[in-house]
């Protein structure tokens, strides 16, 4: 039985098949709870899952965390925002072909 929140890899996919997009070096640490056991405080962009209602019903959730020091500085990402998981891909393709992080 998993016991993560949510449901990583179905994320991780999703965001890997995403067309137009490329991580170019950048560190995505996704974490299934706010145990952070992927690091996500340390990667480029980080995401931690998390369980929030959301007009009443419980919702599959991460925590967008943004700029960490790949542990190569004492640097930790900043949580930026929190998206629901369905979410997540257009979250990417909308930052990463409008700001290139």
């Amino acid at each position: 039985m998993p016991k993560a929140l949510v449901h990583t890899k179905e994320i991780a996919d999703q965001i890997q098949q995403i067309k137009g997009i490329d991580l170019k070096g950048r560190t995505l640490a996704v974490s299934g709870c706010p145990n952070g056991c992927a690091q996500s405080a340390v990667a480029d962009i980080g995401l931690i899952g998390r369980i929030k209602t959301i007009d009443g019903q419980q919702t599959e959730c991460f925590d967008l965390l943004l700029g960490g020091g790949r542990g190569q500085t004492d640097k930790l990402a900043q949580k930026t925002e929190t998206l629901p998981a369905e979410q997540i891909p257009r979250w990417f393709q909308e930052k990463f072909k409008t700001n290139g992080i």
